[in-house]
């Protein structure tokens, strides 16, 4: 089970399918163990390797099936539950399906970061615009309930997949309203510098940082502190020598609008 939760394949030495068919027999037998719970887990986990399996090009596998036969042992098995809803996030399927096998999958109250972790690669498989919002409103439920930020081997870079999302919400503009308003302002501030602390942004991105920074702060009111930001973020842009472009106008246009308050 960790051998699949864990794999990693360096490319022309491993493959999915080489990790799958080694633990494969070892599963196999668990499957049918007396403690059902621990049978469901391993059913759970066969129904991973045939995903694995099919992200090589194996066809005529279907994982849900495995993750079915789980929950008919293990009605709340967490493994199952959260598996199955990134299934349907990577096949293209429906949020609130998916969102309704997390739910199962948390209340379960055990591997509680595993789900975690399989829910947020879920939301950023596809890159579809609005699973990314949810990622970052999952993400800032994270945060409320005081769990550790979701990353492990599959995914040890998380917090920078996020980056990419507010990149492109608030830097490139996408769906950027709609993003704004998918959380309370102080919301949306406490999260991205939980997922983000001044400390651990590289100098490379400090620029963005302080302007994404100063949109959340200005939404949440805290208007001096967001215009310090800004004025802060201008001298970093003259000093690179970027004389135009939409990041300097639009820092520009928010310092002018911030003195005015």
């Amino acid at each position: 089970m960790a051998w699949l939760e864990n794999v990693r394949v360096r490319v022309g030495q491993e493959t999915f399918v080489g990790v799958a068919d080694t633990v494969q027999p070892s599963l196999t037998q668990c499957a049918v163990a007396r403690d059902t719970r621990r049978a469901a887990d391993c059913l759970a986990h066969l129904g991973w390797a045939d995903f694995l399996r099919s992200r090589e090009g194996v066809g005529g596998l279907d994982p849900v099936q495995q993750y079915r036969r789980a929950l008919a042992l293990d009605t709340d098995n967490p493994y199952a539950h959260a598996l199955w809803g990134f299934q349907v996030l990577a096949s293209g399927g429906g949020l609130v399906e998916a969102q309704a096998h997390f739910a199962k999958a948390l209340a379960a109250g055990r591997a509680r970061a595993y789900v975690r972790e399989m829910q947020m690669a879920g939301l950023l498989y596809r890159h579809d615009p609005g699973l990314e919002t949810e990622a970052v409103r999952v993400a800032n439920e994270i945060r409320a309930s005081g769990e550790a930020v979701p990353s492990g081997p599959r995914d040890a870079a998380l917090a920078w997949r996020l980056w990419d999302v507010y990149y492109d919400r608030l830097i490139n503009g996408v769906e950027a309203d709609r993003f704004v308003a998918a959380l309370a302002p102080a919301d949306h501030l406490a999260t991205f510098r939980w997922l983000f602390p001044e400390v651990a942004i590289p100098p490379h991105r400090r620029n963005l940082y302080l302007f994404m920074l100063a949109r959340f702060q200005e939404e949440a009111g805290q208007h001096a502190e967001a215009l310090r930001q800004l004025r802060a973020l201008r001298l970093g842009l003259a000093s690179e020598g970027g004389g135009g472009g939409r990041l300097v106008d639009e820092t520009t246009a928010a310092i002018r609008r911030l003195s005015r308050r």
